[in-house]
């Protein structure tokens, strides 16, 4: 197994596990809401998770050193294990346990219809349609639509942590060198 998935199987296996225990403390504490807000917290523990398994590998394998593809590598294939993995767990508990999506669903609906007896959409006859298609339409989302269909939780998570990845990979190329003084891994110093 080469190096790079070694450590990107690891940390992500830590991260799903979080996000995981993150979503469970969540419904356990709010019901309604812990599958709409599965994407805010659980992108920042896979994120981080991410942030340590390339400083880890840039100290401890590369002695300071970390060229931004390895960066990149690291942290896409660590977001990329950690994401389907919760997913992969949320999912299952979903589908153990259906009254999480249908009191998620339910919630859904009454903010929806809420939302309907604002003036702006009581005077506006297309928005009042297009609410009324998305109710008709929550009716029949299974775990499986909510979880890993485009605008699911998979997806949403995936895409932010691909972009968000390239970012930390470009800070974390910097080698902490004596005196906390920042550098450049790859610029080289004139004497």
């Amino acid at each position: 197994m080469n190096r790079y998935l070694r450590l990107s199987l690891t940390f992500g296996s830590i991260a799903a596990a979080m996000v995981v225990l993150y979503f469970l403390v969540l419904q356990y504490l709010v019901k309604d809401v812990a599958l709409a807000q599965m994407s805010s917290l659980d992108i920042l523990i896979t994120l981080a998770c991410g942030l340590f398994a390339m400083g880890y590998f840039r100290d401890r394998k590369q002695g300071g050193q970390l060229h931004f593809w390895q960066g990149a590598v690291i942290g896409l294939e660590t977001a990329a294990i950690a994401t389907t993995l919760a997913c992969l767990a949320i999912y299952l508990i979903v589908r153990i346990d259906p009254t999480i999506l249908q009191s998620f669903l339910d919630a859904t609906k009454a903010d929806m219809l809420q939302r309907m007896k604002k003036p702006e959409f009581q005077q506006n006859a297309n928005l009042t349609q297009m609410i009324q298609a998305q109710l008709a339409m929550l009716s029949n989302v299974t775990p499986f639509q909510m979880i890993f269909f485009p605008g699911g939780i998979f997806v949403k998570n995936l895409a932010l942590e691909i972009l968000l990845t390239g970012m930390i990979a470009a800070m974390m190329r910097k080698n902490v060198s004596h005196l906390g003084q920042t550098t450049d891994a790859h610029s080289t110093s004139k004497q």
